[in-house]
């Protein structure tokens, strides 16, 4: 993907309406919620993460599955008809979680779609895609529903300030991008898991994070850790990372990257203005 492609998805998802908000011929809410649900558990490690970065990079790349053509193929407004309803967030139905978790729909310039996995007392579940945890309105169009989707991403929300009121500290959507907001801040900088051949003639690459981990914290827990699976034609990573919201935000990440061929040109912690 080019440079300016990335930059006009991030520029979209800064742009993007708060999630869950009213819109002009937004159509009526259910009366009931339909909470983001998981699959079955399996085992979990956080080495297992760092073996598949270095098996991965052992291996030619693959590119990853895209959805369907048509959900690529939608308008900038076509995407601002579509968000996530938030009585719909994961641990909404537990008054005592620490987390509220939000998902962000495939399409337009985030056509690969995620794997995300709960961590729940040692064990993941995957977060199943279901397309009716969304709010749409009558103006976005009919689309194909098939196997191929799946989220492009999500956004944590904590009690920050006030008991019983999540707001939002950071979001992970597009390529390796992330980024997070201090208590009473506004957003920035947006920050990426790596960065190769920046600047170079023959154009920069940009790296994915393919896979998440996040682990469900304890009570009254004050940090929390989501674990990612990078991924590109000239590497491999496993991530962590340790956020702790408040003012200022504090963000904790370790990465051990495994090279699949030479690469001449590499950023460490890499951010990026709008």
């Amino acid at each position: 993907m080019i440079r300016r492609e990335i930059l006009a998805g991030l520029l979209g998802l800064a742009a993007s309406p708060v999630l869950g908000q009213a819109k002009t011929g937004e159509p009526a809410a259910p009366d009931e919620p339909n909470l983001l649900k998981l699959g079955e558990p399996t085992a979990f490690d956080p080495e297992m993460v760092v073996q598949e970065a270095r098996n991965r990079a052992a291996k030619p790349f693959q590119m990853r599955r895209a959805v369907n053509q048509a959900w690529s193929d939608i308008s900038y407004e076509d995407y601002q008809n579509i968000w996530f309803d938030t009585r719909n967030a994961l641990w909404t139905d537990d008054p005592e979680a620490e987390l509220r978790l939000d998902v962000f729909a495939p399409g337009l310039y985030f056509p690969h779609p995620i794997q995300l996995e709960i961590v729940e007392d040692g064990q993941p579940r995957p977060l199943l895609f279901d397309l009716e945890t969304f709010d749409r309105t009558d103006q976005f169009p009919d689309l194909p529903i098939d196997d191929s989707l799946g989220y492009s991403g999500f956004r944590l929300r904590g009690q920050i300030e006030k008991p019983g009121i999540y707001q939002e500290f950071s979001v992970f959507q597009g390529a390796s991008y992330f980024r997070a907001i201090g208590t009473g801040d506004i957003y920035g900088l947006s920050a990426r898991g790596l960065a190769i051949d920046t600047a170079e003639p023959t154009g920069e690459e940009f790296p994915d994070f393919v896979a998440y981990w996040l682990e469900r914290p304890e009570p009254g827990a004050t940090s929390y850790v989501v674990h990612a699976l990078l991924d590109s034609p000239s590497c491999s990573g496993a991530y962590r990372f340790v956020l702790t919201p408040g003012q200022p935000l504090k963000m904790d990440v370790s990465a051990t990257v495994f090279p699949r061929e030479e690469i001449k040109n590499i950023g460490l912690a890499p951010l990026t203005s709008m």
